[in-house]
């Protein structure tokens, strides 16, 4: 797929890629990851974009970074938004909270020392943030006596029905502003010591999810 879409003319080739990243990140592994990524980063080199409200090296970079990547993209650019992210994250692992659950349970962050806390941010009217619920009730079934938490934060409860996992009413959404989140769903992986060690930008597959946990030592 991706030799094909690089033999396109410059006026498509980046827009190729981009198709391709949307249609093949959610639930994909590391590999087919990082041939969307090296795609893109290639079609970048062969037809940079000089628009700069164009935000494509911007979900490059966060492609590259939030999934453990490597490409060879040598672009101010594309420099200037994995600086961004660095300091974005910087930013992120100093955040903390507390927040109550739709049970009435207290939780705080930093509290959560000594677990592995896994924080998702979502909406109940975002279709792809309830496409993640199967996955984080496997997860917590698998996990939680090994000291996984799961807290998902959200700023329209409504009625939700109870889930393994946590629901915590985030209602004018400003832990999700503190933690800078501009797209949902997007999930934070803090480790036992309060580390922020992972995060997403697209809804990962299995294999994903236990390569993040795995890094904050579960």
């Amino acid at each position: 797929m991706s030799p094909r879409i690089l033999q396109a003319p410059k006026t498509y080739v980046v827009s190729l890629a981009m198709n391709l990243l949307n249609a093949g990140a959610d639930g994909s592994g590391h590999e087919t990851l990082q041939t969307i990524a090296t795609t893109l980063a290639e079609a970048l080199r062969k037809a940079p974009v000089t628009d700069q409200g164009d935000d494509t090296y911007a979900i490059l970079a966060s492609l590259v970074r939030y999934n453990n990547l490597e490409v060879k993209l040598d672009s101010q650019r594309y420099k200037a938004e994995m600086a961004q992210l660095v300091e974005d994250d910087d930013a992120r692992s100093k955040v903390d909270f507390t927040l109550t659950d739709t049970e009435g349970r207290s939780w705080n962050l930093k509290a959560l020392r000594g677990s592995v806390v896994l924080v998702n941010v979502w909406q109940s009217l975002c279709d792809r943030c309830r496409g993640e619920i199967p996955a984080f009730e496997e997860l917590y079934k698998q996990f939680h006596e090994r000291g996984l938490v799961i807290l998902t934060l959200i700023g329209d409860p409504g009625r939700e029905k109870p889930f393994g996992f946590h629901l915590l009413d985030d209602p004018r959404g400003q832990v999700a502003q503190q933690l800078r989140v501009q797209t949902f769903p997007r999930s934070f992986v803090f480790d036992r010591e309060g580390r922020l060690v992972a995060q997403t930008d697209n809804l990962p597959s299995r294999s994903g999810w236990l390569e993040k946990l795995n890094r904050a030592g579960l």
